[in-house]
């Protein structure tokens, strides 16, 4: 392993090309832009986070591994998708599209053809590199001086990129966080994701799931009253029995220990972290004002993301979640807690696990003896 900045062990040949979050760095030459990847494994406010950050009218960030235009389009990322896509190069249209184009608006998707961009899948192992060159072109069409993407890939995505080519990100410099949150949120942002977008296309696995395993779950929908043919129901077996969501979470944590991270809890309840945050991201080239920070901390802006609706409400903590899952929820997320070790993983980050319970009803001391039992995990 190689040393970052600080001496530790960030499996840093990930990360030998980007400055240390730290210490961020005005770029010597201020009429190029200046860049960050923000990781993340989803279900962690990565749509909210480059909202957020697009409230700065030099910042221009993305989603995921859309393109520009697309992202701009599915998502209240403050930018206007037909604006790009009218006014932006046609080269943009060479790197193509992602699979997920056949939701982009009909219209938009007129003026794209027009303009020559086509459609198609894409190499998202290439993304550290295509990601910046599509975003480059966009300065050309306003005046950004930071560029960005949020959610594109994992910690671990990256260092297999980056094993590929080690120049995957020719030599631009990135400032390289991690986005993460309470397991408690994150797992609750992926039942409903489950629920409300993928539940169609996973029937056939969570069938066969509770086929293969008809025993135990019999026994499960007994002890929890709960009935495994409800939208919900099924969707918290996959996510913790199949998905495993919660696993690779705290695989990235524990096998990148100390990769700078970025706490959502803080980004949208501290105006100084946040501002921080951006300062760093922006490798001190740009500062969250008290115009930026008072649209950021709005009552719209904190209930925006995939998950938003009419009615914008801010997350619950993580407590006030757990307590209004079903017994059959919570129960779960005990059981997957003790057996990754959670709570001494994430104290760190001063994430609060003491209100977990054993079981329906159950509140042993199963997680004091694990801290005690298991520190640095």
């Amino acid at each position: 392993m190689m040393a970052l900045s600080d001496g530790g062990t960030l499996a840093a040949v990930l990360f030998p090309f980007g400055r240390p979050a730290a210490q961020p760095a005005t770029s010597p030459d201020r009429t190029s832009p200046s860049y960050f990847l923000v990781a993340s494994w989803g279900h962690s406010g990565s749509i909210w986070l480059a909202g957020s950050l697009n409230f700065h009218e030099a910042m221009c960030a993305t989603v995921g591994v859309y393109h520009p235009a697309e992202c701009f389009a599915y998502y209240p990322m403050h930018r206007d998708a037909n604006y790009v896509a009218c006014n932006a190069p046609v080269e943009l249209g060479r790197h193509g599209f992602s699979v997920w184009s056949g939701n982009l608006d009909s219209s938009l998707r007129c003026v794209l053809g027009a303009r020559g961009i086509t459609f198609g899948p894409r190499d998202t192992s290439q993304l550290p590199s295509y990601v910046f060159d599509e975003l480059d072109l966009l300065p050309a069409v306003m005046p950004y001086s930071v560029l960005g993407n949020v959610h594109g890939m994992t910690l671990g995505q990256l260092h297999q990129a980056y094993l590929a080519e080690p120049n995957i990100f020719r030599n631009r410099g990135p400032i390289v966080l991690d986005l993460i949150r309470h397991p408690v949120g994150r797992t609750e942002s992926a039942i409903n994701a489950t629920v409300k977008y993928h539940l169609h296309n996973l029937e056939p696995l969570i069938s066969e799931f509770i086929h293969t395993h008809a025993d135990e779950c019999l026994a499960l929908e007994r002890t929890f009253k709960i009935d495994f043919s409800d939208p919900r129901a099924r969707a918290a077996l996959h996510v913790y029995r199949q998905g495993l969501q919660n696993d690779v979470w705290a695989y990235e944590v524990r096998e990148f220990p100390n990769t700078y991270r970025l706490l959502l809890e803080r980004l949208q309840a501290e105006p100084e972290y946040f501002a921080h945050a951006f300062y760093t991201l922006t490798h001190g080239r740009l500062v969250a004002d008290q115009t930026h920070l008072d649209r950021v901390f709005a009552e719209e802006n904190l209930g925006t993301g995939r998950q938003s609706t009419t009615e914008h409400a801010r997350p619950l903590a993580p407590r006030e979640q757990y307590e209004r899952w079903s017994p059959f929820e919570r129960a779960e997320f005990a059981r997957v807690s003790q057996r990754l070790g959670a709570p001494a993983l994430y104290f760190p980050f001063g994430y609060d696990f003491s209100f977990v319970t054993r079981g329906a009803g159950d509140y042993g001391s199963w997680f004091m003896d694990m801290c005690v039992s298991n520190p640095g995990s």
